[in-house]
This record gives structure tokens, C-alpha cells and sequence, in this order.
């Protein structure tokens, strides 16, 4: 019984840890200002693979070299990160291109549409965020958490009955 009942145990505090971890993750960034994004897309493969999590930092525009990943909207919905091929200052936009792209972007990117420069990638960490995202997936953590306690204060009370 000691054996499962230490399982238990690490399972739990395992599982809170995580999910301190992956608080901070979420909600550390805004609040030194960065944003966070998720590559859905291999067009900057293999520098950026599909469902690592990105930071961006705003940056003066003015500043942003070619070379540079920028993350910007398009359409005004979707967030797109590719490479800066060349900053135009008096037409205030970027063309841009994904590294896995043959050519460049077909339209250039509005200075107003550019969400910043990324100053982080983490590769899987985005197909762990948007998992966490879902209603179900906080519930079957939540169970599981429930369940762990439940087991840990069953096995607490046999140790003490003996």
C-alpha cells in the first residue's frame, strides 16, 4: 500500500506542478509584455516547426532588418510569422516571406498589422497550450486532480485504521 500510495503522491503533486508551469507560461509573457503565438503552419520550417509556441516584443518598426520574424495579422483575423525581406520606411510595410516559401509574400505587410519582432520559439509547447485550451481538456485535468485527492485521502484513512 505504501508503494501506490506514494504513486499517488507524485501523480498529484506531478500534475499541480505542471500545471503551475504551464500558468506561467501562459501568463508571465503578458505581463512583461510579450505576446504568444502558435505556429500552425510549416511555412518557416525548419527554423519554425508546426506547434511551437513563439513570443513577440513590439518594436519600433523603423528598426526591423532583414532577416527578422515578425508575427503580423492577416485579414485581420489570422497571425502569421514569417521572415522580413525588406522594410520599406516611406510606404511604412515589410515584404515577408516563409522560409519554406519559394517567394516572397504577395502582398506587403502595414506597419499597422505587425504584432512584433519574435524574441523566442519553443518547439511543441504550442500543441500543448492549444490542448489546454479546450473546456474538456481543463475537465479531465480536473477530474484526474479530484481523483488523485480522493485516492490520497482513502489511503490516509486506511493507514490510520490500521
Amino acid at each position: 500500500m505504501k508503494f501506490i500510495d506514494k504513486i499517488v503522491e507524485i501523480v498529484l503533486f506531478g500534475l499541480i506542478g505542471f500545471i503551475i508551469v504551464l500558468a506561467g507560461i501562459i501568463y508571465v509573457p503578458g505581463i512583461i509584455g510579450l505576446q504568444e503565438y502558435e505556429v500552425v503552419t510549416g511555412s518557416m520550417e525548419p527554423e519554425l516547426p508546426v506547434g511551437s509556441l513563439i513570443f513577440v516584443k513590439s518594436i519600433d518598426y523603423h528598426q526591423l532588418e532583414k532577416g527578422d520574424i515578425i508575427a503580423f495579422s492577416r485579414l485581420g483575423e489570422n497571425v502569421v510569422t514569417h521572415r522580413v525581406v525588406n522594410n520599406d520606411q516611406n510606404q511604412q510595410t515589410v515584404t515577408t516571406k516563409g522560409d519554406a516559401n519559394e517567394k516572397a509574400d504577395l502582398f506587403p505587410v502595414e506597419y499597422k498589422d505587425i504584432k512584433g519582432k519574435m524574441i523566442l520559439s519553443i518547439p511543441v509547447l504550442g500543441y500543448i497550450l492549444s490542448w489546454f485550451s479546450h473546456l474538456f481538456s481543463k475537465m479531465i485535468i480536473i477530474g484526474v486532480i479530484i481523483i488523485l485527492i480522493i485516492i490520497q485521502g482513502f489511503l490516509d484513512k486506511k493507514k490510520k485504521l490500521k
